[in-house]
């Protein structure tokens, strides 16, 4: 089953940690792709929205002649494959959710705690 990988908010592909990619492509065929507007790829006329980032998941997938594949979404990344497994359900085999949150009015926030302790964790190169 291939595994499709979604990026964050202004992401690129070369962003995944290579051991990360070492160790998926040793069992999956990696399907890496950036989302329009963000790194060799061009912005083109539809509103950036998740949902159309959805869409564009599913029309690689179309594209590569791929039925079903398993999605890992890393921040942004993860809330487009959620709604890619709700938009386009048939073409979802999983979904693997990386630095996510479920947001909408049932969220529950991070404790004070928490949001201090990840406050003060040293940023990481993409953040930089």
């Amino acid at each position: 089953m291939p595994v499709v990988l979604i990026t964050g908010y202004r992401a690129t592909i070369d962003m995944w940690d290579p051991l990360l990619l070492k160790q998926l492509s040793l069992n999956h065929t990696l399907i890496i792709l950036d989302n329009r507007g963000a790194g060799n790829t061009t912005a083109g006329t539809n509103r950036f929205s998740v949902g159309q980032f959805a869409n564009d998941t599913a029309g690689l997938l179309d594209a590569l002649n791929i039925e079903k594949a398993d999605i890992m979404g890393w921040s942004m990344g993860s809330y487009i494959a959620q709604e890619l497994a709700l938009m386009h359900t048939n073409k979802v085999n999983s979904i693997i959710l990386y630095g996510s949150g479920c947001g909408g009015k049932e969220s529950i926030p991070p404790s004070p705690e928490v949001t201090q302790t990840l406050s003060n964790t040293p940023s990481t190169q993409e953040e930089q």
